[in-house]
């Protein structure tokens, strides 16, 4: 198991099956933002800052497998 660090929150990921996990509310603490639901809640900001962070994962993914 392998990990980095995005705002604050450790993303591990399976260096055998490239998995990905997170533990409880490190979801919305890595996009910084509130989830559905929340009277503050930003569609665009929230979906924005979803694909930057999977861009990351996978980026990060990617550099495991070289």
């Amino acid at each position: 198991m392998r990990g980095f660090l995005r705002h604050g929150v450790t993303v591990d990921i399976c260096a055998l099956c490239h998995g990905v996990w997170l533990d409880g509310d490190e979801i919305e603490k890595a996009v910084g933002h509130r989830l559905p639901g929340d009277s503050t809640f930003d569609l665009q900001k929230f979906l924005r800052t979803i694909i930057v962070f999977v861009v990351d994962v996978i980026a990060f993914t990617m550099r495991l497998l070289v």
